[in-house]
């Protein structure tokens, strides 16, 4: 019988495998913020596009005429939207340079 005989891996080998670990893990947590950012990027653009029926959506019930929306909800509206937007596109690729890096 012959003895067991450990087979010795290189700390820079266990560094290389480990880095290759991480990059899929960062590409699948890149992929999954982006798919679940569609629906928040559809929302806000269709409350930047259409500010009135998005500030009304799910309050008409409340009301027996159609309300009149001020100028100035209607701009703070379609401000609040675009700012958004932009926020979280900027963090988005703020994530993705944080794990490139």
């Amino acid at each position: 019988m012959k003895p067991f005989k450990l087979h010795y891996v290189p700390c820079i080998e266990k560094k290389k495998m480990a880095r290759e670990g991480w990059g899929l893990l960062m590409v699948a947590e890149i992929i999954i913020t982006f798919i679940l950012m569609l629906p928040l990027y559809g929302l806000l653009i269709w409350s930047y596009v259409e500010p009135e029926e998005s500030i009304l959506w799910g309050k008409r019930w409340m009301y027996k005429e159609e309300p009149e929306l001020s100028s100035g909800v209607i701009r703070y509206t379609k401000i609040a939207s675009l700012v958004t937007m932009i926020f979280m596109t900027v963090m988005f690729f703020v994530l993705i340079l944080i794990n490139i890096l």
